[in-house]
């Protein structure tokens, strides 16, 4: 599974569209994190390698969390620094702190839904997205991590409505376009996925993904 807002993100294969106060500082704090691992790009350090990069990122925020330990922002930032690094079980833990520090973060748990969601752990991705997208159905990642975590499990009702949120939140979205279109193919939607492909592929002519399955879908 490709990854997209701290949470938020962008490659050249997909292309994750994340924008979006307590509640609103985290979901910011979730967004600058995840658009910089899509993008696969560092922009405080542009010419250093990514290893490098990726290193310095992860000792200046273990300076911050020394500094306030009991800042659950920074737990987020540093889990996002494991994650960028693959550290998948210290990533874990420190999106576990910043929830002992407040269970009520919405970037630690959109962060842990999305880490599920990678791990194809779509039931415990479910469990931490779902109470966040509700909340705020303007909260993009949030609704978009949901949207994939039902189509994993092959609930395409779900995955429907929660990916059409994504795509109301942000409907430049390429990402929530072209999730609707493989959403829309495998309920035998056929006309309706292409019609979504297309549009993501308005917003992101390059998106391989997009290109491909619009090609299946045509070629059928």
């Amino acid at each position: 599974m490709s990854g997209p807002g701290q949470t938020g993100r962008e490659t050249t294969e997909r292309v994750f569209s994340p924008k979006q106060a307590a509640l609103i500082i985290a979901a910011t704090i979730a967004v600058v994190i995840v658009v910089g691992m899509t993008l696969g790009n560092l922009f405080f350090w542009g010419d250093l390698d990514q290893t490098e990069a990726t290193d310095r990122l992860i000792l200046d925020t273990l300076e911050k969390v020394k500094a306030d330990p009991n800042n659950p922002d920074y737990r987020v930032e540093l889990g996002w620094a494991f994650l960028q690094n693959k550290e998948y079980d210290k990533a874990l833990v420190e999106f576990q702190n910043a929830l002992k520090i407040n269970e009520r973060h919405w970037g630690a748990h959109v962060s842990l839904g999305y880490l599920y969601l990678e791990q194809e752990d779509y039931d415990k991705a479910i469990e931490h997205l779902k109470p966040v997208a509700d909340a705020n159905p303007r909260y993009f990642q949030a609704s978009f991590f949901l949207g994939q975590a039902y189509l994993g499990k092959g609930d395409l009702q779900e995955a429907r409505a929660y990916m059409m949120r994504a795509r109301d939140a942000d409907p430049a979205s390429a990402d929530a376009r072209y999730y609707l279109g493989l959403i829309y193919e495998r309920m035998g939607m056929k006309d309706e996925a292409i019609r979504q492909l297309e549009t993501a592929l308005d917003f992101y002519p390059q998106m391989k993904e997009a290109q491909e399955a619009l090609q299946r879908l045509k070629g059928e």
